[in-house]
């Protein structure tokens, strides 16, 4: 299939000869100052926190535009169906050029690069992805080799791999007379247990109800999860060397880690630590009563800290957050693995785009030194300026309406902590907050399976028994089965797969290392 049409060829060979007469690593700017240079637009497929382009956006892409003689054209799909949507358009044909796949387990997307609709973008990497290189995790960019060959199959949304902790209600804390950790600190699991106690039952907003729950849990479809902010606590940390193995101890026989970690959460349940209401209510529900001065305890990276007791003083004036790091584990470590690659998504370009390298090109100059500040916090002298002391600020009467910023939604940089950092915040409080999320990044680790996608991955069996493995947990948290009984889903599980599964994780470790 042919992408590149008889000008398209000539505008590339002009373009690459100018590289080659440029100093080293100057192909981005020989690209720029040619006049001559065609003009290109491509449609993006994404899902954004606002359907409505709003003039901060309108005014970067200009900026982009300008410099790039290249034109995004939107396709927005709304977040809460985005899934239907993509599928909808793959089977209808109508494809974009790009488009953002919110998972590498996505089945449509592992579809699509397996029938060619989804292109590498390795051809373009060295000549027009530079920033793309640079500010990735090699386990993301090893991770979008779908096809198991050196081949990339996405640009990478790289965000900063990290152990999120937890939010505490240090007014409650206050109330009751309960000393907590320093800022960043650290609780014991017994700490923290009858930290949970306290804020459900002894009234820690002094408004003589019992209203209150010690920790905000949430559910997707009636499934509950071990908060993985507990589940370190067990050391459940996915593919880990463990006694000189590779393991994953919540599907291990041999280590009761995660049988630990399913008690606990049958403990605070049964305590009545938790809302009962969990099971039913989404994510966006138990934020709003987190707001609501409904919960105590809630699991939050510290970049979002300052938006939350903001929301929190909005309801209470006296409403105070302190971040802390998390709950140790036995030996009194606190580490975590969430985001095992260091993919918040990514872009793929479809085989319909006419110049794939000047689609790697835009994502490569939005991740650039020259527009990082502006992707994050709008085009700079209409939203923001620099200050006496260097430091960022919002203008007091922004020229534009700062609205939404799509623009911060398509990338992210892997070693930067200010992306999270809103201009909202004091100058004065900004090194707090980028001192915590050094914390969190420091208390990272990996899981070294690293997303891995098995040949298994379309097997109907194996994916029938993920939800097996759902429910086995939700009812064993609401005491609707004996903890024993994940001896039995694990048995389940195996016959299912999990040894083939294993073998195929262990093989792809062996590879990395």
């Amino acid at each position: 299939m042919n992408r590149l049409t008889k000008k398209g060829i000539l505008a590339l060979v002009l373009s690459l000869t100018l590289a080659v007469l440029a100093p080293a690593g100057s192909l981005l700017a020989a690209l720029a100052e040619s006049s001559d240079r065609e003009f290109y637009e491509f449609t993006l497929m994404q899902n954004f926190s606002s359907l409505e382009q709003s003039e901060n956006v309108t005014e970067y892409f200009k900026r982009v535009e300008e410099k790039l003689n290249t034109r995004v054209n939107f396709r927005v799909a709304p977040s809460s169906n985005y899934d239907e949507s993509v599928q909808i358009m793959l089977a209808s044909g109508d494809f974009p050029d790009a488009i953002l796949i919110p998972d590498i387990n996505k089945q449509y997307y592992l579809d699509a690069v397996q029938n060619d609709l989804i292109i590498p973008i390795t051809p373009y990497l060295e000549a027009y992805g530079q920033n793309i290189l640079k500010y990735s995790y090699d386990i993301s960019l090893d991770a979008l080799k779908t096809k198991g060959t050196d081949d990339i199959y996405g640009i990478p949304r790289t965000t900063i791999v990290r152990a999120d902790g937890i939010a505490v209600r240090k007014d409650w804390a206050d109330n009751l007379g309960i000393t907590l950790p320093e800022e960043g600190g650290s609780l014991t699991l017994d700490a923290f247990t009858e930290l949970m106690r306290a804020f459900t039952y002894d009234d820690p907003d002094g408004n003589g109800v019992n209203d209150t729950f010690g920790l905000r849990v949430d559910a997707v479809d009636g499934v509950m999860k071990v908060p993985l902010q507990v589940g370190w606590a067990f050391e459940l940390y996915g593919w880990q060397e463990v006694d000189g193995k590779y393991v994953d101890l919540q599907y291990s026989r041999e280590h009761d880690n995660y049988k630990r970690a399913l008690a606990y959460m049958n403990m605070l349940w049964t305590e009545g630590y938790v809302d009962p209401d969990w099971p039913s209510i989404s994510a966006d529900v138990s934020g709003q009563r987190m707001d609501a001065g409904m919960y105590g305890i809630a699991p939050s990276f510290a970049g979002y800290v300052a938006g939350l007791e903001g929301r929190i003083k909005a309801v209470n004036p006296e409403g105070e957050i302190r971040w802390l790091a998390g709950i140790q584990n036995e030996d009194g470590e606190v580490k975590g693995s969430s985001l095992s690659t260091g993919l918040f998504g990514f872009t793929s370009i479809m085989y319909t785009a006419e110049h794939p390298e000047r689609i790697v090109e835009l994502y490569d100059y939005m991740l650039s030194d020259e527009m990082w500040n502006e992707t994050i916090y709008g085009p700079e002298g209409l939203i923001w300026a620099y200050d006496s002391n260097g430091d960022k600020v919002k203008i007091a009467e922004p020229t534009i309406k700062v609205g939404n910023g799509w623009q911060s939604e398509m990338v992210r940089r892997n070693n930067s902590p200010d992306f999270f950092v809103s201009l909202d915040v004091a100058p004065e409080l900004r090194p707090n907050v980028l001192k915590n999320i050094d914390i969190s990044i420091n208390n990272s680790i990996f899981d070294l399976s690293a997303g891995f996608t098995s040949p298994m991955s379309s097997d109907l069996g194996w994916l029938d028994y993920q939800s097996q493995i759902a429910i086995a947990t939700t009812k064993i948290i609401v005491g609707d089965l004996p903890v024993d009984a994940w001896d039995e889903t694990l048995d389940g599980y195996y016959a299912a797969g999990y040894d083939r599964y294993s073998e195929y994780v262990l093989e792809y470790i062996n590879s990395r290392n």
